[in-house]
Formats: C-alpha cells, structure tokens, sequence
C-alpha cells in the first residue's frame, strides 16, 4: 500500500512539473498579424531577381533542381540541414494561390495571413513530422511570389525577417 501512494505521489510530481516546463518553453510571442519581430541579424544578398536577406547560420542559393540559374527561385537554408529553409519564387498569381491551395489540401493545412513591413502575406500552415511547414504568396514590387517553408514557422522572426526583406527587382 505504501508503495502505491508514494508511487502515485513521484507521478503526480512529475507530471506537475512537466506540465509547468512545457508552459514555460510556449513562451509568450505575438500574434501571426503584429510586426514585433527581434532584429534578426545576417547580410543583404542578391540572387536573380531577388535582394534578401540571408541570417546568420543560413546559406543563399539561387535557381532549382531543372534550372540552377533560374533568376525567379531563391532559397534561404539553415547550413546544417538543407531541410530547415526559406524558398521563393516568382508565379502569376493563379499558379501561386494554386499551389497554396494544393499544399492546403495535401497537408491538412490552416489559412493564415500575416502582415510584414506592409506587406500582406496569405497563404497556410501545417504541420509535418513534428516540423512547421507553410505556403504563402504576396504581391511585392508587381510581382507576385510565393514562398514556402518548412521548419521555420509561418511567424517565426527568422521568416519574418526574410520575407520582410525581400525586393524583387524588373525582369530583363
């Protein structure tokens, strides 16, 4: 008897203070709609058509897989994994709000608008394998991006910082 009350007593300890850890690390941060990002700090790089920023322990690389001189696609990526990134490509309008939809549907995605240094950025967030993920477009200097994510939050001051920072220069 006295092993099961100690028993239940160690179990209810523990769970109490895994619960107030748990609490802890949600932390307090703001709402997808504010601008209260921290100072994220890195170096302004161009690629293609696109100025961005590239933060400190990321990598910039321009085109894709079928073009890797593709002035319209850049990736922003964590240097020790090349699943922990930022892409952006330049698409019509349709084909972004498209491939948003699609990612929607095939990740059992949420709606999610977000505004960054004037810019409204729309699009969704899900959840992979533990990981965010997200798909969003805006329209930025004429041109219509759509940029995609996955590890870094939709919110998160890292992709705010990058997609606040983006310039998309003319077309040659």
């Amino acid at each position: 008897m006295k092993k099961s009350v100690l028993f239940r007593t160690v179990c209810i300890a523990l769970t109490v203070i895994m619960a107030a850890f748990m609490f802890a690390a949600c932390g307090s941060g703001g709402s997808g709609g504010e601008n209260n990002a921290k100072e994220v700090k890195g170096e302004t790089k161009t690629w293609g058509r696109y100025t961005i920023l590239v933060p400190e322990k990321m990598e910039l690389s321009g085109g894709n897989v079928l073009d890797p001189e593709d002035p319209t696609v850049v990736t922003v990526r964590d240097t020790d994994s090349v699943l922990h990134y930022v892409m952006c490509t330049i698409f019509p309008e349709e084909s972004c709000k498209s491939s948003v939809e699609g990612t929607k549907e095939s990740n059992s995605g949420e709606d999610v608008t977000i505004d960054i240094n004037g810019v409204t950025w729309t699009g969704t967030k899900y959840t992979w394998s533990g990981s965010d993920g997200f798909s969003m477009y805006a329209q930025i200097d004429g041109e219509w991006v759509l940029a995609s994510g996955f590890y870094h939050a939709y919110d998160s001051e890292i992709t705010r910082a990058i997609l606040g920072s983006i310039k998309v220069s003319a077309a040659e």
